[in-house]
């Protein structure tokens, strides 16, 4: 492993073995939770764990300086308020394979929880809500995601081709918002996905950045972290406004 991960003995008793080893692999391509800095190699990163009042864990990830590792009891509060976006979205070209322009979500803050039993699985507290509405782990970036028809990615008076920006709000079947800021966009991207009428939406953990110009660096990315299995996929309307 290339990041340290520092685990008081509370919060080893609270996760028990299962839960220690899973947040081990966790930290490893992982945001601090406080300062959303990315936590990076060679770097030392804490465990904090809080347990609500029904005996639910949520776990999140920090930089020694941020937070110590601790278990914390009773709280009804599992992550510290947002300081700005709380997702990253990475605009990119289509590739090879489904051939839909790409967007790629990353939580700034993410947050796992667990059940109360001992031997319960960390869970990222926005991937059961994306898989009950019908989002897909794919194991490779070129399969094509299953189609929500209901799920829709809104560009607001999109710019024209060359102005490397676009604002966009990504609204879930009931229309609350999964992402709502701006973007950067590839060249043609806005009109590619206007044209299509479509784009593929991943979310999960592939360390993009949104601003990198290195479109296939980013596939590539991409594309390993689909296979590690860390996606969620879905293919999602893109009108305008």
């Amino acid at each position: 492993m290339v990041v340290t991960v520092y685990m008081s003995a509370d919060v080893r008793r609270a996760l028990g073995p299962f839960g220690v080893a899973q947040a081990e692999r966790e930290a490893q391509t992982t945001d601090c939770v406080m300062c959303s800095h990315r936590v990076e190699t060679r770097q030392d990163v804490n465990v904090q764990v809080v347990r609500d009042p029904l005996g639910n864990l949520s776990v999140w990830f920090t930089h020694p300086d941020c937070l110590p590792s601790r278990l914390v009891e009773g709280a009804t509060t599992v992550a510290p308020a947002p300081q700005g976006d709380d997702m990253r979205m990475t605009a990119l070209p289509p590739r090879t394979g489904h051939g839909l322009p790409i967007l790629a979500a990353q939580l700034v803050r993410p947050v796992f929880t667990k059940p109360e039993e001992q031997g319960g699985e960390l869970t990222e507290v926005l991937a059961p809500y994306l898989l009950s509405q019908g989002f897909a782990m794919l194991g490779e970036l070129d399969s094509t995601p299953p189609h929500l028809e209901q799920w829709i990615a809104v560009l607001i008076a999109p710019p024209g081709p060359d102005a490397g920006t676009a604002r966009l709000l990504i609204l879930d079947p009931d229309a609350s918002q999964l992402f709502a800021g701006v973007i950067c966009t590839p060249a043609d991207w806005c009109r590619h996905a206007l044209a299509q009428g479509q784009a593929a939406l991943y979310v999960g953990d592939a360390g993009l950045d949104p601003t990198s110009p290195g479109a296939h660096q980013q596939h590539e990315r991409l594309d390993h972290a689909a296979r590690q299995g860390r996606l969620l996929a879905a293919t999602i309307s893109v009108i305008e406004r």
